[in-house]
């Protein structure tokens, strides 16, 4: 016992760093035992919380941080998801009108134009109406489960898509799923979810990079490909890229409940005591409305997606017709409207590059303010040109559409930057209402209110809901810092 009692007493004078014998701990007296025992909790809970240290340091990518605990897989998840996004996007957009020329015959312009508007319009109305739903959906799965689903989903009904036999049944019904499938990977949360707040500015400018990206293979790639195959290769391989997106997902996300302790948010705080996922679906709704009464921030962020995504109908509608209706050669205006989306988007995209250090330290109202002075006085220049000018039109384009690329961004930093830590699929879900609405009402002033005030009309009426969104942003503090 002598030399059990000398090993006990070495033990309590060291770091305790090493493990003492099952054999010598049992001949302890209990006392000693249990001395011995705190001791060793407490060492191995130390040299534990290093190692946690350690493998959870803050990773960075291309100088965006990203919050605790967000491994590098995940951080890079963001940028795929929305280059994957904006590639199936625009060419399911684009494609399916080929679809409905050919697999319907529909050979007579004016009528393909009609069935193409009917099914657009139809699609923004029930976007408009599930969005809400949709985002309090991401609340209530999880980021991991609910994006895994979209993915595979959306390659499912790709492979279906060109097998439709009808045109009101079944193609409008998985051309309409397949809308809200793609909304929901365009517009999601993961930016809040992972990046710092100091890096959203970084954040959103290089995913703007990643649309871009996706946006561009849609169009070089895709389309190109219809050409070299047929409709249907064309979409089981886009099918196959989707499902493997999914599974790649699946294993690469991780949910923020999962990776830290939600952030304390002063403007969340009938939320902050809540560290475990939702209990219903509908607690995820009312949570977003909470925070909208808690942040008035988001109250304007609501606002101000609905004016600047009325924007969305310039590039895919509102351009082609002020050019249509103005150049008689329709060589030459489809020469003219190429040259001017294309230079447009280079110049984006160029523009864009000097913002990922500049964003994060310019203030949100500052680069509001420029962003909406730029744009509705960009919007006021058909009314100031010839409008049978073939350069005149072709630089007004190029003009308007920096300035809507410039106006998302500003949208996109202040939201990103504003969000709370809870319900930010239902805050998500919101956006996408406003968004949609604002794209319904513009589209219904080009169709009832053209033959009163024109296209120039038309395009002037946006210009003047920017003005009038930046007098309503004075009443907001834009550069308060609302969560960490």
């Amino acid at each position: 016992m002598y030399t059990i009692d000398n090993k006990t007493q070495n033990n309590q004078n060291t770091s305790l760093q090493t493990l003492i014998c099952p054999l010598e701990l049992e001949q302890q007296p209990i006392i000693n035992r249990l001395n011995t025992n705190e001791d060793l909790h407490q060492s191995t809970q130390k040299n534990s919380g290093e190692v946690v240290n350690i493998i959870c340091k803050t990773n960075s990518f291309l100088g965006i941080k990203f919050k605790e605990r967000v491994q590098l897989l995940t951080g890079i998840s963001i940028y795929i998801v929305t280059i994957m996004g904006n590639l199936v996007a625009p060419f399911i957009f684009h494609s399916s009108n080929i679809i409905l020329k050919n697999k319907f015959n529909l050979n007579d312009e004016e009528e393909l134009v009609k069935f193409s508007s009917m099914i657009y319009m139809t699609t923004i109305i029930t976007l408009a109406i599930v969005s809400p739903f949709i985002g309090g959906l991401l609340d209530f799965l999880g980021r991991r489960k609910m994006l895994t689903i979209i993915f595979i989903s959306t390659g499912v009904f790709c492979a279906i898509l060109p097998l439709s036999a009808r045109i009101w049944l079944d193609f409008t019904i998985i051309r309409i799923i397949l809308a809200v499938l793609t909304n929901t990977m365009i517009n999601n949360t993961l930016i809040a979810d992972y990046v710092k707040n100091e890096s959203i500015g970084k954040a959103v400018i290089y995913n703007n990079f990643s649309r871009y990206i996706g946006a561009f293979l849609s169009t070089s790639l895709f389309l190109s490909l219809i050409a070299y195959t047929s409709i249907s290769i064309t979409y089981n391989v886009m099918a196959v890229l989707m499902c493997l997106t999914g599974a790649y997902l699946f294993f690469s996300l991780k949910e923020p409940q999962e990776l830290s302790i939600i952030e304390q948010n002063p403007n969340t705080q009938g939320f902050q005591n809540n560290q475990r996922y939702a209990v219903s679906y509908w607690s995820n709704i009312k949570g977003g409305i909470q925070e909208c009464k808690n942040n008035s921030i988001l109250i304007f962020c609501l606002m101000q997606n609905f004016v600047v995504r009325m924007g969305t109908v310039l590039g895919s509608n509102a351009y082609s017709l002020w050019v249509l209706a103005n150049i008689a050669d329709q060589k030459q205006a489809f020469a003219l409207l190429a040259f001017a989306l294309s230079l447009s988007s280079f110049l984006n995209f160029l523009i864009q590059i000097p913002l990922i250090k500049l964003l994060d330290k310019i203030r949100p109202s500052i680069l509001l303010f420029f962003v909406q002075i730029f744009r509705g006085c960009s919007l006021l220049i058909p009314m100031l040109i010839d409008n049978k000018n073939p350069q005149l039109i072709a630089a007004a384009i190029v003009i308007m559409a920096l300035a809507n690329g410039m106006a998302n961004v500003g949208r996109d930093l202040i939201f990103q930057k504003n969000q709370g830590a809870q319900s930010r699929g239902a805050m998500v879900g919101f956006m996408d209402l406003f968004q949609n609405i604002g794209i319904l009402l513009y589209i219904s002033v080009f169709a009832f209110l053209f033959q009163v005030i024109g296209l120039n009309g038309c395009f002037a009426f946006l210009g003047i809901c920017d003005l009038i969104l930046l007098a309503i942003s004075m009443k907001f503090d834009l550069n308060k810092r609302s969560r960490i």
